[in-house]
């Protein structure tokens, strides 16, 4: 097969010769430019051959026009080389619609092989840069790199549909072949067909809990099984760290501004002994807007090393996986480790004890302590409650709409007349939780404090506050006026 049709074991990536994909976007959609990102030092060569590499096969053609542009993401290789990745995200594809043509499953493609005894493999080397796009789809996709602005030629990575279209070209190629496939797998086809998901893969050891049920007998087999129900929690993590301010505490750290210094002028034949991991890894160390860089992991100064962890740690699992990719300094591995042993979560999750909660210590004042919230849309209004924790007295206002503005000019007139709380407990729902709101507490110097989220009985009191208003409003019915069956109410 290799003699009869050299040109398919060519070492050099092939191009499809049917149509070019042609990839659009709304005539209204506003060109986005995103300029060129900083590549580690020790990555710059290997960036500027994998560049090179392109422009000599064709992919990539010098450009000059600067209305679309995306910035490029170098990814390394087992092999030590790197993959350019465009970053699309923030560019092209949020203006591109999903492409409804199915990509098989890994089960699916699994049942044509069932009953196979000999089996070959036909790789397709950087796939994608196989199929060729029009001249406007060309321009679309351009990238910004440290060598200038190219145009692509081919399909790149990092496109929304560039799976789709690949996927379709390839099915009419290997149409001829006939294609069976299990009726079970046909039937979760039709199921989550509908569904947009993300499949990730797990060793069987790792997910004990689902190989159990997979495995497990029923007394009664159905068919056609109850739809399943899905539900996404959004958690907030823990605070970013910027550049700005591992760069300050890198300067500020006696050890790693000598190393900083020496990275760039030269090291000396003999360094103190804390500095002796640094040397033996001064080769792969380089400095990038004034921070330490081993490769393409950042050196995290001593000061902000219990924060790193913690950034590290927040996911829980993958702890060590993280850490290995984004940060470095001495001993890392074992800080790490120590980490995980010290994870009060991590412990506890083993062993699932019950939940213990804690009430509200009772107010010791009158106005210490408020606690906020909304009601409504009721009766065609809206309503602001504010309930003091220790009378229990309670404050309603009719809001024209939920806004933060509304909320501080109606809170601006509640301080005048009762004055200015110690604390204020609110959820994090809209208002509450704006920059408007926090600016108008901490100028009068009132505390906010959220409630945690999905626990509305954090925030009982003004809870229980607002399903005792509107009980009594509707029993107020004879008042047409909502502000005159407010004062009867109140």
């Amino acid at each position: 097969m290799v003699k009869e049709y050299p040109a398919v074991s060519s070492p050099h990536p092939g191009c499809f010769t049917g149509p070019p994909v042609r990839i659009a976007v709304p005539a209204d959609a506003q060109p986005r430019y995103q300029p060129c990102r900083q590549v580690p030092f020790p990555l710059m060569n290997k960036m500027e051959e994998a560049i090179d590499k392109k422009v000599a096969r064709g992919v990539w053609v010098p450009y000059q026009d600067y209305r679309w542009a995306s910035a490029i993401v170098p990814v390394s290789k087992k092999d030590g080389s790197l993959r350019l990745c465009a970053d699309y995200k923030g560019t092209v594809n949020p203006f591109l619609s999903p492409d409804t043509y199915r990509t098989p499953t890994v089960d699916e493609v699994l049942g044509k092989l069932a009953g196979g005894q000999i089996f070959g493999e036909i790789d397709l080397e950087d796939a994608y840069t196989q199929i060729p796009v029009d001249e406007d789809t060309s321009r679309l996709l351009a990238v910004n790199t440290i060598k200038g602005l190219y145009r692509v030629t081919r399909v790149p990575f990092g496109v929304k549909v560039a799976s789709a279209v690949f996927q379709r070209i390839i099915d009419s190629i290997v149409a001829r072949i006939p294609d069976t496939l299990s009726p079970r797998m046909l039937r979760w086809v039709l199921i989550l067909g509908a569904m947009d998901y993300t499949i990730e893969y797990h060793p069987g050891p790792s997910i004990g809990n689902a190989d159990f049920l997979s495995r497990l007998p029923l007394r009664q087999l159905s068919l056609y099984p109850d739809p399943a129900g899905v539900l996404l929690l959004d958690i907030e993590g823990p605070q970013r760290i910027s550049s700005a301010t591992i760069a300050a505490a890198t300067h500020q750290d006696p050890l790693l501004s000598q190393v900083c210094r020496w990275t760039v002028h030269g090291w000396p034949q003999e360094v103190p002994p804390e500095a002796r991991p640094y040397l033996a890894q001064k080769d792969s160390l380089s400095t990038l807007h004034d921070c330490l860089l081993r490769g393409d992991r950042l050196v995290v100064p001593q000061a902000l090393r219990p924060k790193v962890l913690e950034l590290i740690h927040s996911t829980h699992p993958g702890s060590k996986a993280i850490a290995r990719a984004v940060a470095w300094w001495p001993g890392v591995d074992k800080d790490v480790e120590d980490t995980l042993r010290l994870c009060t979560a991590c412990q506890e999750a083993a062993h699932r004890p019950p939940r213990t909660y804690r009430s509200w210590p009772k107010a010791e004042a009158p106005w210490e302590r408020v606690h906020l919230d909304y009601a409504g849309p009721f009766m065609g209004h809206y309503f602001l409650i504010v309930i003091d924790d220790y009378s229990t007295w309670p404050v309603v206002k009719v809001v024209s709409d939920l806004s933060a503005k509304t909320l501080v000019t109606h809170m601006r007139y509640i301080f005048a007349d009762l004055g200015l709380p110690k604390l204020v407990v609110t959820d994090k729902g809209g208002s509450f939780a704006s920059e408007i709101f926090r600016h108008f507490l901490a100028k009068n110097s009132v505390k906010h404090l959220f409630s945690p989220p999905w626990h509305p009985a954090s925030n009982g009191l003004a809870e229980r506050t607002v399903q005792t208003f509107k009980a009594l409003t509707i029993k107020f019915g004879a008042e047409a006026d909502i502000h005159a069956r407010l004062a009867r109410v109140l």
